[in-house]
């Protein structure tokens, strides 16, 4: 049954007190007022918390009890002799024009006054539950690395938010800049001021959730918009060269599987994740081996050929569905191996599992391999990615043009 429309009249109205006779409690009385599709009408009164004594009263004008009736002024504020009780009276007024500016919407404009609460009551989605929702989705679908990135980012959120239970209400532009500030002097014990790119990795997953909301109407203003990325530091990206690399494939391992798998990423410039969960299947053989796999951190879809010698640290080919490198475990467990592997090489860089990615790619561009082409064997979806290692190379290429020299300089 279709709820009647009538008018709703809000007016303020005073009630006894129980306790002293002199003083009145200030409420609005809305009526009549139609709840939950009800046909039958309601008396609202919405108390609100302030009381009056000095008012002045109407003797011309009684109620239906025999009793005076507060004197209003042309605009209906009740008039008292106090200045405190004047403001109060004068607050009521103004709460009481308010719901009834939100009557008369609902009585005009149902169908964009229900769109207005229903937006309302989105926003009262509080931030840090829904935080964990997102982490949570994204579980499945991030390595290791990258769930951790998102663990810190909510640490600091929580400290952000402290006891105050922040609604996607309550997040604007001012509070995103507040959220800003706070990473860019955040400090704890362990360290005294996140690193440039460190700030930007956490405003980048805060980016991510608003985004979510965006996308589900939770909030109605684009985060893209709101959020002024901070300048990043450009590391360097350590690799190693050619000769280092051949000293260390002439150099025992403590774990054969990590030598394995270490230097066919070299060889290809493939990530640990999509290494470790390579399978036979997503390889050809013959005299022009290639590789297809679906990239677990872009999803983006990879083919490219392989060198005869990425094919041989695959080992002897089995079952379609078995994976290639058997038994590797986790990146970090990986990069302890390999720090001690490299010191037995006596090679003095500080190398992890993705520096052979780095000089994969940076080997490839220092001989010759054109740009274009080392970005689509990363799987990179934008060749700005892979500009960092061409700026690598430049810096080697200013190394070598000034080697040779026709003067003696002593």
């Amino acid at each position: 049954m279709k709820t009647p429309t009538f008018k709703t009249k809000c007016t303020v109205r005073l009630q006894k007190s129980k306790a002293d006779e002199h003083e009145y409690y200030l409420f609005v009385e809305a009526y009549p007022v139609y709840e939950d599709g009800n046909v039958k009408p309601k008396r609202k009164s919405t108390f609100l918390n302030r009381s009056i004594r000095t008012i002045i009263w109407d003797k011309k004008r009684t109620t239906r009890g025999g009793n005076n009736q507060p004197r209003r002024n042309v605009e209906g504020v009740i008039q008292c002799r106090s200045k405190n009780d004047q403001q109060s009276a004068l607050f009521a007024a103004q709460v009481c024009a308010a719901m009834q500016d939100e009557y008369n919407k609902k009585a005009l404009f149902p169908e964009q006054y229900k769109e207005q609460q229903e937006q309302y009551a989105r926003e009262q989605i509080k931030v840090l539950p829904y935080i964990h929702e997102a982490i949570n989705k994204r579980q499945e679908k991030l390595t290791g690395g990258t769930m951790r990135v998102w663990g810190g980012f909510l640490k600091k959120y929580q400290e952000f938010e402290g006891k105050v239970k922040l609604t996607f209400g309550d997040i604007d532009r001012a509070k995103i800049e507040e959220f800003i500030n706070f990473i860019a002097n955040y400090k704890s014990k362990k360290v005294a001021k996140l690193a440039a790119n460190s700030q930007k990795t956490m405003i980048r997953c805060f980016q991510a959730v608003l985004n979510d909301a965006y996308k589900e109407g939770i909030i109605t203003f684009n985060p893209n918009h709101a959020i002024k990325m901070p300048k990043g530091e450009q590391k360097q990206k350590e690799y190693l060269t050619l000769s280092e690399l051949q000293t260390l494939s002439n150099t025992e391992c403590p774990n054969e599987n990590v030598k394995r798998i270490s230097l066919f990423s070299a060889l290809t410039g493939m990530r640990h994740s999509d290494c470790a969960k390579l399978k036979w299947e997503n390889i050809t053989g013959g005299e022009n081996p290639s590789i297809k796999f679906s990239q677990k951190k872009t999803k983006g879809a990879v083919y490219m050929p392989i060198s005869a010698e990425a094919l041989e640290l695959c080992g002897e080919r089995t079952d379609e569905q078995d994976l290639i490198f058997k038994g590797v475990q986790h990146s970090n467990v990986c990069n302890k191996i390999i720090a001690e592997w490299v010191k037995k090489a006596g090679i003095t860089k500080s190398i992890t599992f993705h520096c052979f990615r780095h000089t994969f790619a940076t080997l490839q561009l220092t001989h010759g391999t054109d740009i274009y082409t080392v970005s689509k064997m990363l799987g990179h979806a934008d060749v700005k990615t892979t500009q960092i290692y061409a700026q690598i190379v430049d810096e080697k290429k200013e190394k070598a043009a000034n080697v040779i020299k026709l003067k003696d300089k002593k």
